[in-house]
């Protein structure tokens, strides 16, 4: 019977032993978050995410520093975008998710290279920018492009913009509510012809000395009124941003930046 009990006894602690030594790297791991991008199952929508989900999506999965090469040498371009030989001509709408706020890169160089027929980007405000210094290329040859939303960017740490915009030729609007500096820009704003913020877009001014409000950025500017809409985020309906609310359907008004339901949204 004493040998029985202490068998037991034996056994439960083993048991127990077990159970903590698995338990704690699963308990670990779930709990463990990432950035990554989802392709949708169609391939028109990037999705960006960072948190511990990434095995509940849809869709094809990238992590956030994959990347791909090509054959004229080019390197480093990420797995989601476009390269030097081949472009991107399937992805129409590009997403931050909430989560991504928390998530510190130091570069968004060549995030959208190539994304020839790109059209829309939600949520650039869930990119955390504190801690970024390449932004180079970025947007180069996203052709589809009309409206920029940059919301509370810091830049501070930014080194290089070069290319940023480069061939962005619909380009017509970049919202931007601060004046951006940094050490390189060569050929931040060539080729985007359509811009026009404080001043039309002018091909010997294409450097980071006209990111501000005298050059190619626009004021948002929200009134009182659509703050308040901005930050109830149950608000009904569809406003301008001064504040007036509009009747009817997005998709069938005119081309610019409206508050609908309490969160910005684009319309081309």
């Amino acid at each position: 019977m004493r040998f029985n009990s202490t068998f037991r006894a034996l056994g439960a602690t083993f048991i127990v032993l077990l159970c903590t030594l698995f338990a704690a790297p699963l308990s670990a791991q779930a709990q463990e978050k990432e950035a990554y991008v989802v392709l949708s199952e169609d391939e028109t929508t990037l999705t960006f995410y960072y948190d511990a989900n990434i095995l509940n999506h849809e869709g094809t999965v990238l992590p956030i520093d994959e990347t791909q090469s090509d054959e004229e040498g080019g390197y480093g371009y990420p797995a989601w975008a476009g390269t030097l030989k081949e472009a991107n001509t399937w992805v129409k709408k590009a997403k931050f998710d909430a989560s991504f706020k928390d998530y510190l890169p130091t570069s968004i160089g060549c995030w959208f290279y190539n994304c020839q027929n790109l059209e829309t980007i939600e949520g650039l405000e869930n990119i955390n920018t504190s801690n970024v210094v390449y932004m180079y290329s970025m947007f180069v040859n996203c052709f589809q492009l009309k409206t920029l939303i940059f919301d509370k960017w810091d830049v501070s740490k930014v080194a290089d913009m070069s290319d940023m915009f480069y061939n962005c030729s619909s380009l017509t609007t970049i919202y931007c509510d601060s004046e951006w500096n940094c050490e390189t820009s060569t050929d931040m704003f060539t080729g985007c012809t359509s811009l026009k913020g404080a001043v039309a877009y002018d091909a010997t001014q294409k450097d980071v000395s006209m990111a501000n409000h005298e050059g190619y950025f626009s004021k948002v500017g929200p009134t009182a009124l659509s703050r308040t809409v901005l930050n109830a985020r149950k608000a009904k309906g569809i406003y301008t941003l001064q504040g007036k609310r509009v009747d009817g359907k997005l998709q069938h008004l005119p081309a610019g930046v409206y508050i609908v339901n309490g969160v910005l949204e684009i319309r081309n």
